[in-house]
């Protein structure tokens, strides 16, 4: 017959062996539990983040539309030219051009439509730039195009333009153009100080 002193040290032995499995299981499924919680959470945390980071879609005016569309733009060109036509660099140039009517009304429907088509307004694109076009017959020096987008800068600050409508509309000028210029090098408000 067996011993039951040793039969009571087999059975406890067996019960405190069962105890910690189911301990050790308990603390292991306990640990995976909260690892996986703790991810969940990161993972909603996560998603939350991404969510507020993306920008809203805005279906944003068109540069031409912000700029105050055609009524803005001739009252612009009026503006320019007629700045233009009192500058001493331009003016003894323009002049001449200024007396016959017909083609004077025609180079600033040119100068319109340029301005129009760099804003992405609705109009026919140009076979050239009057720009370029007006730079090389009146052989216009890199510090007179300066000059005569500094007036156009001018124009747009009297217009009422606000100042980012104008940076972008004289950097597309610039880039459209060509100017060869370190002024049109960059965002127009580093150039110079800014136009403003």
């Amino acid at each position: 017959m067996a011993n039951p002193q040793i039969q009571g040290n087999v059975v406890s032995r067996s019960s405190r062996s069962r105890f910690k499995f189911w301990a050790v299981m308990i603390i292991v499924l306990s640990f995976c539990l909260s690892l996986f919680i703790e991810e969940d959470a990161e993972a909603r945390r996560r998603k939350r983040r991404r969510r507020a980071k993306q920008p809203k879609v805005i279906n944003e005016k068109k540069l031409y539309e912000r700029m105050g569309g055609e009524r803005a733009l001739s009252a612009l060109i009026e503006d320019w030219f007629r700045s233009a036509l009192q500058h001493p660099e331009f003016g003894p140039a323009l002049a001449p051009r200024a007396q016959s009517p017909a083609p004077f009304a025609k180079l600033r429907k040119q100068f319109q439509q340029e301005l129009c088509e760099i804003a992405d307004g609705p109009c026919a694109e140009l076979p050239e730039s009057p720009f370029e076009k007006l730079s090389v017959e009146l052989k216009f020096t890199e510090p007179q195009q300066v000059a005569f987008v500094d007036l156009l800068s001018q124009a747009l600050l009297q217009s009422g333009v606000g100042e980012r409508e104008r940076n972008e509309l004289l950097g597309r000028l610039a880039n459209v153009v060509e100017l060869n210029l370190p002024e049109a090098d960059g965002p127009a408000g580093e150039r110079r100080g800014g136009f403003r």
